[in-house]
Parts: structure tokens; sequence; C-alpha cells
């Protein structure tokens, strides 16, 4: 799935070599209960039934669907003689729009029959979120899906441009997932009849610990020896915090909405050190050691709203560290407390002496080019806020230089605020949101 998701299961089912790219963006290791599901998945397809995956963000759901439309369903894609196409529902989505979006994927095959467009011989049609459409009344309707419900039961629907004909519609097959805990908790009987309906099992510590040993492990294979076998605190630690957040924050009321954390959220921790985790940049376990400390910060601490909430969670995530953390300073209390009590705990690319330049500098720096051509510096640790400071009014300078000018005094928290959406957006597929009242300088 998008963001990484490996699905559920006691042990995994192979490992699979080092991901090509620390910041990649899809990141799929397989579990043995990912690899029953996509299994029973594929039965589902050759049988041409619809198929049904329940489960909880970033559980796999969408990459165990792709056994059964032939292939990965992010996008439209021709696979093995199918067209595939995905239909993100919402709360207000109608029958009508749906209907439309399918019949543009559809060509006449003579009277009153339609096929897949391009003579393919199947359409998949994979509907995320089928639980999201609105309920119409007590008994249940959701209009959207009362169309789905149609074709299913007859094979055809009704012509909205002349209500006394119906359209038959070959080849048109159906693969839908749904969050339990995101909408209506209400699927229409009459349509879910029609579903083999599987569930995608939240992970254990066993699958957490599969999926992130196999890309720690790939991270830090250009490490030093010693720092290269680190995989295992790491992951611990990795699984520890997601663990205690989970617990910490799980029920925070409908304001604290986005603070539910995923399989995905762990996997981004581990891709922050494929950032950082550089032979050049990374050389002591007291570096890879804070390194680890501020992405499980940035993941974890950056969606809490209140003062409180964020030092709860800093405190968290220290306590992981003592705990867990102790090997990759060779047991040394006095490190082991510099590690955990390292301030200020900020990383960035911009403060990197080669940030910005086209060449790598700074003895003996790389350069990373951004999802735009963008050349970034090294993802280094500021090493005091002045510095950190110093860069953002450079850049404030820079840009008023090509726009109009921005009237903003660059104080500590919002140079932080700065870094932590700099790290977001330089990411593959990195999108922020950004949660606060007005006037606290959300848009600057």
């Amino acid at each position: 799935g998008s963001g990484g998701s490996g699905g559920s299961g006691g042990e995994s089912s192979h490992r699979l070599p080092p991901p090509p790219a620390p910041g990649g963006s899809v990141v799929v290791v397989p579990t043995a209960d990912s690899t029953r599901l996509a299994f029973l998945c594929g039965l589902l397809a050759r049988g041409r039934r619809p198929a049904l995956v329940c489960g909880l963000a970033g559980t796999g759901k969408t990459t165990c669907l792709g056994a059964h439309s032939g292939g990965f369903l992010g996008q439209e894609e021709e696979l093995h003689g199918a067209l595939v196409g995905t239909i993100a529902l919402t709360y207000s989505t109608g029958s009508a729009e749906v209907q439309r979006w399918v019949e543009a994927k559809l060509e006449h095959r003579g009277g009153r029959v339609s096929g897949p467009a391009g003579g393919k011989e199947d359409l998949c049609v994979f509907v995320d979120d089928l639980n999201l459409p609105m309920v119409e009344d007590a008994s249940g309707n959701q209009p959207a899906m009362e169309w789905m419900r149609q074709y299913l039961n007859y094979g055809d629907w009704v012509d909205r441009f002349d209500l006394t004909q119906k359209k038959q519609v070959k080849g048109l097959r159906f693969a839908a997932a749904l969050n339990p805990q995101s909408g209506s908790s209400f699927v229409s009987p009459r349509l879910l009849r029609h579903f083999g309906v599987l569930t995608a099992p939240p992970p254990s510590d066993e699958d957490l610990a599969t999926v992130l040993g196999t890309l720690v492990e790939g991270h830090l294979s250009a490490l030093p020896p010693r720092l290269s076998q680190m995989a295992g605190p790491l992951v611990a630690a990795s699984v520890a915090a997601y663990r205690s957040f989970g617990e910490r924050f799980r029920s925070m009321g409908p304001l604290r909405f986005h603070y539910p954390a995923s399989l995905r959220e762990v996997v981004r921790l581990a891709q922050g050190l494929g950032v950082g985790a550089l032979p050049h940049t990374c050389r002591t376990g007291l570096s890879l050691g804070r390194l680890w400390l501020h992405e499980a910060m940035r993941v974890f601490g950056d969606r809490l709203v209140t003062p409180l909430e964020s030092q709860l969670c800093r405190t968290m995530v220290r306590e992981v560290a003592r705990r867990c953390l102790g090997p990759l300073v060779a047991g040394d209390e006095s490190e082991l407390l510099a590690l955990t009590e390292a301030e200020p705990l900020v990383f960035t690319h911009f403060a990197s002496p080669t940030a910005g330049s086209d060449k790598g500098g700074g003895g003996g720096g790389g350069v990373e080019a951004g999802e735009e051509g963008r050349v970034l510096g090294d993802y280094l640790a500021v090493s005091e806020m002045a510095v950190l400071r110093r860069q953002v009014e450079e850049q404030l300078r820079a840009y008023g230089e090509r726009n109009p000018p921005m009237d903003l005094v660059a104080f500590d928290h919002f140079a932080e605020h700065v870094a932590r959406c700099a790290r977001v957006l330089s990411r593959p597929r990195g999108h922020a949101l950004l949660v606060g009242s007005g006037g606290v300088g959300k848009r600057s």
C-alpha cells in the first residue's frame, strides 16, 4: 500500500532484498497474513467474484487487492488484459457520478450491450472507502451503492437519458476496501451479500519487526560494520514507540481526529533513517541514535496539538530510547544520557553546507535530488538554534528577491516549524496538513 504496508501475520513469507531507494514512497514487505489474503483475493478473481477487504489504515488492503485486479490499484493501468480504475468515494458521492465515471470507461458493443474500452476483456473497478457515502434513510439506502447493487443483481443498469431502457454491460468486475473506523459503520446487506468479505488484521509486533527489519537492514547496509549490525535495537525501539503512542493517545475525541498512527507512520520512521544514515554523516552510534530520536519525534510528536501532549510524547520517546538503544553506545551510561537528552532535536537538509548547491561540500558530503530536481543538502543535525534561525532568515531573503517579501521574524518556534515542513515536502509523495487555529502562521 501507499507509504508502506505489509499486512499482518505471524512470520514473514520471505525476506526481500534491501529497498532500492531510502526515500521510496511505496514499500511492500509480505508477511504470512498478507500473503494469505492476497491468495484469497486471487481465488475470488479467478471465480469472477467481487472482493471486499476490511481493515484499519495501513494494513495492506490495497496491496492485497492487487491480486484481485491483476496489479497495483493506485492508478488506472492496463494489466493482464484488464482495464483497471479506482473510484475514491466521499460522503456526498451520488449514483449518477459513479455511473458516469464507469460509463466513460466503456464502449458500445452492439445493440444495448457495452463493454470495456479498447477491446479489453474486463474492466476491474476498485471502490475505495465503500462505507463513506451517505446513508439516506433508516432503511439503509446508499444512493451511490444502489447503482452497483443493481448491476451485481441483474447485470445491467438504467439508461439515465432514457429511463425506459437498460444498458447491459459485459466484463465489469468490482473490488472494494473499507476502513471500519471511518465513515458509516453500515453497508447495505443487499450489496454486501455479493462480495467475498475478507479482513486485513492489524499488524502484530512480529509483523512490525519483519517489515521494519527488512527496511532498516537495507538502509544501514552502507554504514560501517558496527553500525550496520544495529538494526535490531532500532527496530525494537520503533515497535515500542509505536505501541506506546497508540496506548497513550488512542482516544482523544473528535478534535484529535489526526492522532491515530498506523503502520505507515512506522515505515516513515524507517525511511527517515534511510535518508539520514549515510556513511559520511552517520559515523557513530550516538549520531545514529540521535537520528532515530528525531525521526520518532517527527512521526509521532508533530501531530500533537498541545505543549503538554508534546512533552508527554517527548518523554515517552526518550524512555523508549533509554530502554532499547543502549547497544548503539555500547552500554555507556554517559553517552546514553547524552543521546536521550540531546538538544536541539532538529535535522534539516537546508542547514547543510551543501544545501542549494550543485556540488558536494563540507568534507565529502553528498547531495540528493528532490522530487522536482531540487538539490538538497545532507540531512544533518542542527548544532544550535541560532544556526537554524540564520538559515531560515537567508531563505526568507532569497524568497523575497523572487517574490513579494514576507515580513516575518524567524524566532525558534517558527524555525522549527519550517524545518518540519521542509522535512515532509522533501520526501517522495510528501504531503503536509497543518492543523491550528486562525492567525498562528500556517500559511506563512
